[in-house]
């Protein structure tokens, strides 16, 4: 029965008229459009909604914490409030510009040995404490890294691109977004207009 019927299939085939095959072929084409149409729009980044928050009070967030590719015994909380205004730079340990971010951060935050804001890096989707203690040791800096599994803390953000530095003022109100790898003077001067 089978072998009848893929007997009949190849014998429509070949009884196909010219303007059959044209029918066939721009069915073809449009099933191959849309086909296209919805793996672009899958494709389509989000937009990132970050810059949203400038003016607006930084979500307190409360994560685990890593160093030296060791996860800690006690969670890390930010409740935007501090002594100095907090750089939150979130990245990922495999996104080549994320290095950028990351040193920027560390140089800018440090003006003759003494902290000019406090940094917390986030590492979103915050994969394991070892996988993030080797990026840090490759970057030759050895902070507590929030692993923000699952990217919970960079959604409440609107991260959708990494890096992304977020400047938090002593009062806990976001002041300034990064969407990509500023320069170290970048940070530091916004830094000093914040305090």
């Amino acid at each position: 029965m089978a072998r009848l019927a893929s007997t009949n299939a190849a014998r429509r085939l070949r009884s196909l008229s010219v303007a059959g095959w044209l029918r066939l072929a721009v069915l073809g084409c449009a099933a191959l459009a849309v086909a296209l149409a919805l793996l672009a729009h899958a494709l389509t980044p989000a937009p990132d909604q970050s810059r949203a928050l400038i003016g607006h009070s930084a979500p307190a967030f409360t994560l685990a914490a890593a160093q030296s590719g060791q996860t800690l015994a006690q969670p890390v909380s930010f409740a935007a409030h501090s002594a100095h205004p907090t750089l939150l730079v979130f990245f990922n340990t495999l996104c080549v510009h994320c290095i950028a971010g990351v040193q920027a951060a560390r140089a800018a935050t440090q003006t003759a040995g003494q902290p000019a804001a406090n940094v917390i890096y986030l590492d979103s989707p915050g994969e394991n404490a070892e996988i993030t203690g080797q990026y840090m040791t490759r970057l030759q800096a050895n902070p507590p890294v929030l692993l923000d599994k699952g990217a919970a803390v960079a959604r409440r953000y609107g991260v959708a691109y990494y890096p992304t530095i977020i400047l938090v003022d002593a009062q806990g109100i976001v002041r300034a977004v990064w969407v990509g790898a500023p320069t170290a003077s970048e940070l530091g001067a916004a830094i000093a207009r914040s305090q």
